[in-house]
């Protein structure tokens, strides 16, 4: 990946799953980029851990309190001008309802459902079948990088498995 430090940004995503169900986001009307499907997550804050920014983003996101996760791997989402690096997480536990906010509705979705969307963003890659299977093995990491225009076409994909 070409970039500088300028030009990359650290967040995390968190990924629930259960019975090929994944809680999901998708991006209102009002958003810059409406009728998106996301996975919860966003940038890591100043002085602030990647567990801790999982957990804030989860409740921003979605309203619900993360108990529990597990540390994952990386996906990196290369654009033209600027790469994001998010740090990813299998959430196991938490409480709480699923709630609105001003830019999203979340909801617990039908995997395929979503990869058949037209409209995704590119995190949603880890939940096609070859990636996903990675995502839920507890004995691998990974390393996915999708590079992707500023309109989410995907160009390129790489995707390295590492043993723990």
């Amino acid at each position: 990946m070409n970039g500088t430090l300028n030009n990359v940004r650290n967040g995390v995503r968190g990924f629930y799953i259960k019975d090929n169900k994944a809680i999901i986001l998708r991006t209102k009307e009002t958003n810059l980029k409406p009728g998106f499907f996301d996975i919860p997550g966003g940038k890591i804050e100043d002085n602030e851990t990647m567990e801790e920014a999982v957990v804030r983003e989860y409740k921003e996101e979605t309203g619900l309190n993360i108990k529990k996760s597990s540390y994952r791997g990386i996906i990196n989402v290369a654009f033209p001008n600027k790469i994001y690096k998010y740090n990813i997480f299998i959430i196991d536990e938490f409480d709480g309802e699923l709630e609105e906010t001003e830019e999203h509705i979340s909801a617990l979705l039908d995997i395929d459902m979503v990869l058949k969307a037209e409209k995704r963003f590119a995190c949603t890659v880890m939940l096609e079948p070859s990636f996903i299977k990675v995502l839920l093995d507890r004995t691998k990491t990974f390393e996915l990088t999708v590079f992707t225009s500023h309109e989410e076409i995907i160009s390129k994909i790489v995707f390295e498995i590492k043993d723990l």
